[in-house]
């Protein structure tokens, strides 16, 4: 459960590569252990009688140092992101005050505690119409996503979508795409497109590729087929490309 709560954090702050399944190590060796349990009703390994209660003693203090250190880094990432996220906060500090009940031993009462805390919570909620909200975007993600669309112009890349542009700014696909929703008032693809449709132009009327054709020129803007050129080209211009070549040439 703990490194659960951890990938749920990263998954909205930063995402998580699949080099952190290792978190999961010492509950997929667990499962190991108890799967002969399961299946033959037989241990794998086993202590003598004596070491038992010592064992089981030192793993529940694990289990609650391994919550604690996980809980811990969701609150220390939580902080460190820069977008606003209040739901994730309150939930983690729900999850600290249900950890202080428990590892206090008043066990019984926590379950009570949080059905009657949500239920208070629900009872105060008030009927509204929902409308979006605008978060502020910090002026150090727009930078970053700047750097990469002039200066890199990794929007040539046809491959690139959503999750790949948000592990190259280090940040979730959740706060990208809220950086191009309320930042520039666009989606992914109309916000790609823009830098796409921008560079097409420029090549369509230099003289450097006018040995390219249309199709060349959709490859190198980065789009991956010549229908999706056109549609997306006639639909922001309002003329197809070869007309905007010809118009172009003879201005």
């Amino acid at each position: 459960m703990a490194p659960s709560l951890y990938f749920c954090v990263l998954h909205y702050t930063k995402g998580f590569k699949k080099a952190a399944y290792w978190h999961f190590l010492p509950a997929g060796l667990f499962f190991i252990f108890t799967v002969p349990e399961i299946i033959c009703n037989r241990h794998l390994f086993s202590l003598p009688a004596s070491y038992s209660p010592v064992f089981g003693w030192i793993m529940a203090r694990v289990i609650k140092v391994q919550l604690f250190l996980y809980v811990s880094l969701s609150i220390y990432r939580l902080m460190k992101h820069p977008m606003h996220l209040p739901w994730l906060r309150y939930l983690l500090w729900s999850i600290c005050c249900l950890m202080l009940i428990w590892f206090s031993g008043l066990n019984q009462y926590a379950v009570v505690m949080a059905i009657f805390g949500i239920g208070f919570l629900a009872i105060r909620q008030k009927d509204y119409q929902p409308r979006p909200v605008q978060t502020p975007i910090p002026d150090d993600l727009k930078a970053r996503l700047e750097d990469l669309m002039t200066r890199q112009r990794v929007y040539t890349d046809s491959d690139l979508n959503l999750p790949l542009l948000a592990e190259k700014m280090e940040i979730s696909v959740h706060d990208l795409s809220a950086l191009l929703n309320n930042g520039y008032g666009q989606n992914f693809n109309q916000f790609i497109n823009t830098y796409r449709i921008t560079l097409a132009k420029e090549l369509l009327l230099s003289e450097r590729h006018a040995h390219l054709s249309i199709l060349g020129i959709a490859f190198e803007a980065g789009f991956n087929s010549k229908t999706t050129f056109n549609t997306t080209f006639k639909k922001a211009t309002g003329l197809s490309p070869s007309d905007w070549k010809k118009s172009g040439s003879e201005i």
